[in-house]
């Protein structure tokens, strides 16, 4: 059975997904292993977000960032750099 009339809250969910340190994964390539490991610690540590703590620190600008961990990206198998068959 479905339920009707429900609808995503976007920033929730934003809120949700920048919190989560899985996010890092989708960095990986990007910023290399120690640097996303280092990400996910200090995320993990104080509670801030991945994308701040990315942007703080001048690992790659916002726009790079909101790229690789678009719903896209990190839906899309294989490497987000790739572009599909």
């Amino acid at each position: 059975h479905c339920v009707t009339d429900i609808q995503a809250d976007p920033d929730r969910c934003a809120r949700t997904v920048g919190g989560a340190t899985a996010v890092v994964t989708a960095l990986i390539e990007e910023i290399g292993y120690e640097a996303a490991t280092t990400v996910a610690q200090q995320a993990a540590d104080t509670g801030q977000p991945i994308r701040d703590i990315v942007l703080d620190q001048g690992l790659m600008p916002a726009e790079r960032f909101d790229e690789l961990v678009s719903s896209d990206s990190v839906t899309r198998l294989g490497s987000p750099n790739r572009n599909t068959p």
